[in-house]
């Protein structure tokens, strides 16, 4: 895991922050699990208290077709989910409910926010839409909200002082201070434990490697279409995980 300089060839980090790949495991679905299958079941250890238990849960994902939302449908049922309700655009719902089972809502809330309003159980909001109103009013008495990200803010608002939107740092903030919600950010898990993610990284290898999980990987890349593929994500006309193939060639 890097946060700067990513879109290289070679980078250097020191030996201690690596964990060794199955020989197996294909490496474009080997990266997936690093950030987004690593966000999607450290999200669900949060939400199950350590112990991947949701027998019998009702379970809301805003951005569902996002990577990280197909990555916690998959660990989700896995886990036991009874009902999983998922957030994407009218034409992706039966993608959504056919091969990844979930049961597909518009995503604009105020269409589905009575149907489900204090019915579910855990809600993992990968969007911070509306400053978390309607995921909120979905929980039931004894719910729990994971706040994973400010997707729809920073594709919606200028870049503040600090890079993200004002009230994109707000609706974070906000997550963690509400009493029945929890926030959670893969550079803070990595930097807080390096040991445990490097643990659950193994773990995540390991579920790969027998299957149990399968990244949806839409396009490998070059790094000369880094930027294009930057564009295209920004449109949302990206249909899975795009990997970057540092010695792939150009399509062109």
């Amino acid at each position: 895991l890097i946060r700067p300089g990513g879109n290289a060839r070679y980078v250097t980090v020191p030996e201690s922050d690596l964990v060794q790949v199955p020989r197996t495991c294909d490496a474009a679905e080997a990266v997936c699990m690093v950030t987004t299958f690593m966000t999607a079941y450290q999200s669900l250890r949060l939400a199950s208290n350590d112990t991947f238990m949701l027998n019998k849960k009702r379970i809301l994902i805003t951005g569902g077709l996002e990577p990280v939302g197909q990555a916690l449908i998959q660990l989700c049922f896995r886990a036991g989910a009874n009902e999983i309700y998922a957030t994407a655009p009218n034409h992706r719902h039966r993608y959504l409910r056919t091969i990844l089972g979930a049961r597909p809502l518009p995503l604009d809330s105020k269409l589905w926010i009575d149907s489900i309003k204090g019915s579910m159980d855990i809600v993992f909001d990968g969007t911070c839409h509306d400053g978390l109103e309607s995921v909120s009013a979905a929980l039931n008495s004894d719910g729990l909200l994971v706040s994973l990200g400010m997707t729809a803010l920073l594709k919606g608002e200028a870049p503040g002082l600090f890079g993200a939107p004002l009230s994109a740092y707000w609706a974070k903030l906000k997550s963690q201070i509400m009493f029945n919600s929890t926030s959670y950010e893969i550079w803070d898990s990595f930097v807080t434990d390096k040991e445990k993610f490097k643990l659950d990284l193994e773990i995540l290898f390991h579920l790969l490697k027998k299957r149990f999980i399968k990244p949806n990987i839409g396009q490998k890349i070059s790094l000369a279409e880094v930027a294009e593929a930057q564009e295209s994500l920004e449109k949302e006309n990206s249909r899975g995980e795009i990997v970057c193939v540092p010695w792939k060639r150009t399509t062109r």
